[in-house]
């Protein structure tokens, strides 16, 4: 065989490899592509998936709660910063709304914008301490020391976990001496939220997520509180954000809940809405997802180096995430969510819940440990 054939027979070997490979790396792509479904391929699942993996247990209980949703967005957060005399103009009105005008001009701490990027207002009628903050980030509380000093010293009698299909059914308790249900304080939580002060919360949607049946330690008397989540096109977007610097992969918990704590019939003694959500632009998503499996998996590949978790819960919701110092780069993203239960705290602001959070585009694990307060990602 001469040197011209030879070569001839080797340039066609490797182009024939050269295909071949080709066609690997194309099928390879094809086969990624694939795993990633429609969202309405994945909303028909209506059932908790089987497990065969040892370090993620689902609970007897565990529920599988998929959103009524059309699809999902991305969306860029805006901080939202007010100015001192927008700030004082709602503390004024909301802490009248909700304690009952017991303000007045008079009663504002004069330097506290300046000191502590809020305005406060605070009075003392008789016995009674009366106080509102609003800060330059539109979070605010509006308190009544009696009803802050009752609810963070009460037992939990009962959660009604109102996002995962419970009832207040029969759910009647004595409330400063009467006969007042779970219904009724939820039903004037709602109105007081939604009706009473909307023009002071974001432009989202607010739902009540759980009602907290709280008793005396000391007496035959019970409180409720009343817990309340942000919800965009019926997907709810997750209590708290997740913050970073951008050196590292930790990540940290602020809140962005509303509770109503009510310790006399219809009427709160405290209102706290934590962190607001501002959207300001929306970039509709491929319809191509994970799938609750392949989720099940990027979680448990992930927690195998750490412990177990048993699951009680998992959800599709909308999960803020962002870095110190860079409002830019926070964004609203959907997130596959695995929730295990631990125990509520009534002086936290929430029920704080293990979470493992798989985001359905990117398959970027997060795991939130509450005992630590801490995240940490797949993603370095």
């Amino acid at each position: 065989m001469t040197k011209r054939k030879k070569k001839l027979i080797l340039i066609i070997s490797l182009a024939v490899v050269a295909v071949a490979i080709a066609v690997i790396i194309v099928l390879i792509m094809n086969k990624e592509k694939s795993d990633k479904l429609s969202w309405k391929e994945i909303s028909a699942q209506t059932d908790v998936p089987e497990n065969d993996f040892s370090n993620i247990i689902f609970t007897e209980n565990c529920v599988l709660n998929i959103p009524d949703t059309d699809g999902f967005s991305s969306f860029s957060i805006e901080t939202g910063w007010i100015e001192e005399q927008e700030a004082t103009d709602r503390c004024l009105s909301i802490g009248n709304l909700i304690l009952g005008d017991v303000f007045t001009q008079e009663d504002f701490n004069k330097d506290s914008f300046e000191v502590y990027n809020r305005a406060m207002i605070r009075k003392t009628i008789g016995e009674e301490y009366y106080s509102c903050s609003y800060s330059k980030s539109n979070t605010f509380l509006a308190y009544k020391q009696s009803t802050v000093t009752k609810v963070s010293n009460a037992d939990v009698e009962r959660i009604i976990r109102l996002d995962r299909g419970e009832t207040t059914d029969g759910c009647i308790y004595k409330v400063a001496g009467q006969d007042y249900s779970a219904q009724q304080a939820l039903d004037y939580a709602i109105k007081l939220v939604n009706e009473t002060l909307k023009d002071y919360l974001d432009d989202v949607e607010y739902r009540a997520t759980n009602v907290i049946v709280l008793k005396n330690k000391n007496a035959d008397e019970y409180y409720y509180r009343v817990q309340f989540e942000n919800v965009i096109d019926n997907v709810p977007v997750r209590d708290s954000t997740v913050t970073a610097t951008s050196e590292t992969s930790e990540f940290y918990m602020y809140s962005n809940c509303m509770y109503v704590s009510i310790c006399e019939p219809d009427k709160a003694g405290e209102v706290y809405k934590m962190g607001g959500i501002s959207l300001s632009e929306e970039k509709e998503l491929e319809d191509s997802y994970i799938p609750l499996d392949d989720a099940l998996k990027l979680a448990s590949d992930f927690m195998a180096e750490y412990y177990e978790r048993e699951i009680s819960e998992i959800s599709v919701k909308y999960i803020e995430k962002g870095f110190y110092g860079d409002e830019k780069s926070n964004r609203l993203e959907p997130y596959w969510c695995f929730i295990s239960d631990t125990e509520y705290d009534p002086s936290a602001y929430t029920i704080r819940e293990n979470e493992i959070m798989v985001n359905m585009s990117t398959g970027e694990v997060i795991v939130y440990v509450p005992e630590a307060m801490m995240y940490k990602s797949s993603l370095k």
